[in-house]
């Protein structure tokens, strides 16, 4: 396919630029990305449905929130379907929200957790840290954890977390006395990074600017002196063990897929 070379930025991989694609001025390039975009997604649908999952939307570019505007309406009559996650202040940085003003977009709101939710998530989280226990939820643990975490399901988690991480157990009575909980989780977050060793917390640095998935092999590719892979690995094995949260953006998913994060390549 002629137009093929245009995916080369999109898909963050060499494709030399052809006869057709090396002359095009910046706007006919663009029109031939969205054209091309189209096409394979409208080919893709017809054969089945087509689920599109974009996160943390609110993080997106000006000129990537034009191109999912465009993608959005040129393909409404297909059997698309496009599931955007983001904080919509945020997101207010770009336009006015016109993908929220189309016919056929569905908002679903995530409100705070209520205390009757609040208690299955920690009891949920109970049982993972804490296999061998059991037991009632004290109600005076989900008071005080709400209180701190304000409904925020992922601030619950991770208070979970900084309890586990510091050996106590939240069903003990008196336990939360004995610590005092952080006050937002920007603080929780740094506690747990400032626990890391100085080239663990290089790794994390570099490994977030390039994104929640990657090759490992791009974060000596960008910033050489992590060293060599033989170096770089053992401290990813570590970030993965120690479970960091999803802000840390480091999970074991880089090691399961030897097609998109292998630690190998």
């Amino acid at each position: 396919m002629a137009a093929l070379p245009l995916l080369s930025s999109l898909l963050d991989i060499e494709i030399p630029d052809n006869e057709f694609t090396k002359p095009l001025e910046p706007k006919y390039r663009h029109s031939a990305l969205l054209a091309l975009l189209e096409d394979c997604l409208r080919t893709a649908a017809k054969d089945e449905p087509l689920l599109i999952v974009i996160e943390d939307l609110h993080w997106i570019d000006a000129l990537s929130h034009d191109l999912l505007d465009e993608l959005t309406r040129a393909l409404s009559d297909s059997r698309l379907c496009f599931v955007l996650a983001y904080r919509p202040p945020r997101l207010a940085r770009l336009e006015a929200p016109r993908l929220e003003a189309r016919p056929n977009f569905t908002k679903i709101e995530l409100c705070e957790l209520t205390i009757g939710e609040a208690e299955q998530a920690i009891r949920a989280k109970l049982a993972q840290l804490y296999p061998a226990r059991s037991g009632a939820v004290p109600p005076i643990l989900v008071e005080k954890l709400m209180a701190r975490a304000q409904g925020n399901p992922f601030f619950l988690e991770e208070l979970l977390n900084f309890l586990h991480d510091r050996g106590l157990d939240p069903r003990a009575p008196n336990a939360l006395e004995k610590i005092e909980l952080p006050n937002s989780l920007h603080t929780l977050i740094l506690s747990r990074i400032d626990k890391l060793s100085e080239r663990e917390k290089t790794t994390l640095r570099v490994a977030s600017i390039i994104g929640r998935l990657f090759r490992a092999a791009w974060l000596t590719g960008y910033y050489p002196e992590l060293g060599e892979m033989v170096r770089v690995k053992p401290d990813l094995d570590q970030l993965a063990e120690l479970k960091s949260p999803r802000s840390i953006r480091l999970s074991q998913s880089w090691r399961t897929s030897s097609n998109t994060l292998s630690p190998t390549k």
